[in-house]
């Protein structure tokens, strides 16, 4: 921390304070010896003044002095005795507390170069502290390079190391985000005006255009630093800002931070995208392995800790016209991993992580399976298959098959409300092409599919000829562009008749 007033009353023998106690934690920025009448407009703020007071000032010129000290936010006064006076005037003592300005008497064996010295020396080794800190800092720093620490929490980091502001300026959402505030320092210039980065958005805005990654810029009294990142997803600038201007090796050390944590970030998102290779070829291999041990090995390994998990197949639906087809298919939340198979893109997904009301971009069509450990996969598998196969014959965006029953032994069922919705696609093709027989269409799909395919039976049901039912057949498979001696087809069917009512 930097010198203040009262070290220098407790470390320089025979310094005095004779006014203005109030003021003695102001730190002190440099010494300067005055003797002109206003020394004011060359002073910036936290200087210690020192005079003897040659041109022996009245006691109206004390006060309007002080007065201008004290608004220009000097850090206190020392007043050498012994030479024009033998103690301190009582105009000094009596403005210099008025206006809250430490006044020290120095006596005549002091000598103000020795003022000077100590608080040189004393910044000196403030700075040698402040290297060995940031020394130290920087091994922490490029730790981060292995971390998941942001560009934003970097910044904060510095600011918190160097007493600075900070801010980050994201140009994609063209904002800035304050990440530390300190109140702007009592008496100095620019009292009434804080760090506002916004005034700089042009300055950053040209150093994200340009190949700078760094610079170092002045804006009301403060002195910013900004240096540049990019990490996946996100580019922007990093702004370190203080009233005191920043030493070189303040300036490297933000900058090589700065470098670090970019790096870093490169480096996490290529060894991720490494890793997401990986459990892609897994994923693949254990959807076509007839390897039990193997196939367990590698979902183990993919799971983790996890137990339970639910398998997806997406299935891109047919394009008229030639389209071009996408190039990646949809991006799963928090899938574990994806893969492109025979029957789909695969998705394996923790139990708990896909969102009920999720559902694939336009032309696409998932299936989802029931819950199910590692020792159920082909269950989950068949399961997954068959509701994408539906899904995507009845161009609906997402099916979900429930976990097998076996103490009813049923076949698979779906979501009663998401067999209500294929329902509904099937019955409004019905009713657009022929609305004046879509309800016999639906009801000889019905009674064919409950008989599992024997004609007599459902004939005999609907009491109609059997020819007749043929017929009604024949038609509701041209309307919805299906083959009802596929059993794939007939599964869709049956997934949307009997799974829409309990």
């Amino acid at each position: 921390m930097r010198v203040t007033v009262a070290d220098l009353v407790e470390s320089v023998v025979g310094l005095t304070c004779v006014a203005g106690h109030s003021g003695l934690s102001a730190p002190v920025h440099w010494v300067h010896v005055f003797e002109t009448n206003d020394p004011t407009p060359w002073l910036t703020g936290g200087e210690f003044l020192l005079t003897v007071d040659l041109g022996r000032r009245d006691d109206s010129d004390v006060a309007e002095l002080c007065e201008r000290l004290a608004r220009r936010g000097v850090a206190g006064l020392g007043f050498g005795v012994g030479v024009t006076s033998d103690a301190v005037p009582a105009a000094w003592i009596r403005e210099s507390e008025r206006h809250g300005i430490p006044l020290l008497e120095v006596p005549f064996d002091v000598p103000f170069i020795g003022i000077s010295r100590f608080v040189s020396d004393r910044d000196l080794q403030e700075q040698a502290r402040r290297s060995e800190a940031m020394l130290r800092q920087q091994s922490e720093f490029a730790g981060f390079a292995l971390s998941p620490m942001s560009a934003a929490g970097i910044v904060e980091r510095l600011a918190d190391q160097l007493e600075a502001d900070a801010a980050v300026y994201l140009p994609a959402e063209d904002r800035f985000e304050r990440l530390r505030v300190t109140a702007p320092l009592a008496g100095q210039p620019g009292e009434g005006a804080p760090f506002a980065p916004e005034l700089l958005r042009a300055q950053v805005q040209r150093l994200l255009e340009g190949e700078q990654t760094a610079a170092i810029v002045a804006a009301s009294g403060w002195y910013v630093h900004a240096a540049r990142f990019a990490e996946p997803g996100a580019e922007g600038v990093g702004l370190i800002a203080r009233r005191e201007r920043f030493s070189a090796l303040e300036s490297m050390f933000i900058g090589s931070s700065m470098a670090i944590a970019e790096l870093g970030a490169r480096s996490r998102a290529a060894t991720e995208e490494r890793l997401a290779g990986l459990r892609s070829s897994a994923l693949a291999q254990v959807w076509k392995t007839d390897s039990e041990g193997l196939r367990d090995a590698l979902l183990r390994w993919l799971l983790g800790r996890s137990t339970d998990f639910v398998l997806a197949v997406l299935v891109e639906q047919p394009q008229s016209g030639g389209a071009a087809r996408p190039t990646a298919p949809p991006h799963l939340p928090g899938m574990i991993a994806a893969a492109v198979s025979d029957d789909g893109v695969v998705a394996l997904l923790p139990a708990d992580a896909l969102d009920l009301r999720w559902t694939p971009p336009a032309r696409w069509s998932v299936g989802v399976s029931g819950v199910v450990d590692v020792r159920g996969f082909l269950t989950a598998k068949s399961e997954a298959v068959l509701a994408s196969r539906a899904a995507a014959r009845a161009s609906a965006p997402r099916l979900d098959a429930a976990a097998l029953l076996p103490a009813q032994r049923t076949a698979a069922i779906v979501d009663h409300d998401q067999a209500n919705s294929l329902l509904t696609v099937i019955r409004g093709r019905l009713s657009e092409v022929d609305a004046a027989h879509s309800v016999e269409l639906e009801r000889a799909l019905t009674a064919f599919l409950r008989r599992n395919g024997r004609i007599e039976s459902a004939a005999a049901d609907l009491g109609v000829h059997r020819q007749t039912l043929a017929t009604r057949l024949r038609r509701a498979e041209r309307i919805l562009a299906l083959d009802l001696d596929d059993p794939d087809d007939r599964a869709t069917l049956w997934l949307a008749l009997r799974g829409a009512a309990p």
